[in-house]
Parts: structure tokens; C-alpha cells; sequence
């Protein structure tokens, strides 16, 4: 992934294009694609390198809230499917995710799996 554009850069740039030359003048000026400076201008007054938004990282899953809920409802609801956890989250607490969001949590965050046994599990396991 390439690296930011500096704050000088930036900076005269966004000066070039206050000046009244086109995106595209100040592009070849530059050697630059002024769209990614502009949008900086626009969204936060300056054209900061600092004030770019963070690219990639962790997003904390909007389910963490439900947890513990959701952990009670899956022991209560054993064989329910992603559609129907889905559901019951849109009824009750009003929570609108993908399929693939509620499988993920339930998976990485709440340790269920996929496994299938023939014979019952004595004691509540996280069998999913």
C-alpha cells in the first residue's frame, strides 16, 4: 500500500488549486492525483497527511454489546441457524448485520464451532 502524500505536498496542492487551476493542472503539476489531497480539504479543513483516515486494522464487531445475551440465547436455541439468530437480533435488539458478521462472532468471540456429534454432549459445550 503506498505511502500518504506528504504535508508540504499537501499543502501546495491544495494552495495550487485555491489559486483557480483545474484538479487536473495541479495533477500534472504535481505529478499527484489531487483527488486524494481535495478530499482531505473538504473533509477536514487542511490538507494534513495526519488528518487521513486510518486504512486497515481492527473493527470492533457491533455484537459486543449482545454477548453475553446472544451466548444465552445460543444455549437456550442450540441447533438455530445464522438466518434465524439474524432474525432474533433484528426483533430484539433492533441490530441489522451480515450473516457472515454474526458467524465470525459467534466463532472467534463466543469460541462455538461446527463440529457435530451423533451422541448428546452431557454438559453444555460450545457446540454450535
Amino acid at each position: 500500500m503506498p505511502n500518504p502524500y506528504s504535508s508540504d505536498l499537501r499543502l501546495r496542492v491544495a494552495k495550487a488549486v485555491e489559486a483557480g487551476k483545474t484538479t487536473r493542472e495541479v495533477g500534472e503539476q504535481f505529478q499527484v492525483s489531487p483527488v486524494l489531497c481535495l478530499q482531505d480539504c473538504i473533509a477536514y479543513g487542511k490538507p494534513a497527511a495526519v488528518c487521513k483516515v486510518n486504512r486497515g486494522g481492527y473493527r470492533v464487531s457491533r455484537l459486543n454489546a449482545h454477548g453475553t445475551v446472544l451466548q444465552n440465547y445460543l444455549m437456550a436455541n442450540p441447533s438455530a441457524t445464522l438466518e434465524e439468530i439474524r432474525t432474533w437480533l433484528m426483533q430484539t435488539h433492533q441490530e441489522t448485520l451480515s450473516i457472515s458478521a454474526i458467524d465470525k462472532f459467534i466463532r472467534h468471540q463466543l469460541g462455538y464451532r461446527y463440529k457435530k456429534r451423533s451422541t448428546p454432549v452431557s454438559n453444555v459445550e460450545k457446540t454450535w
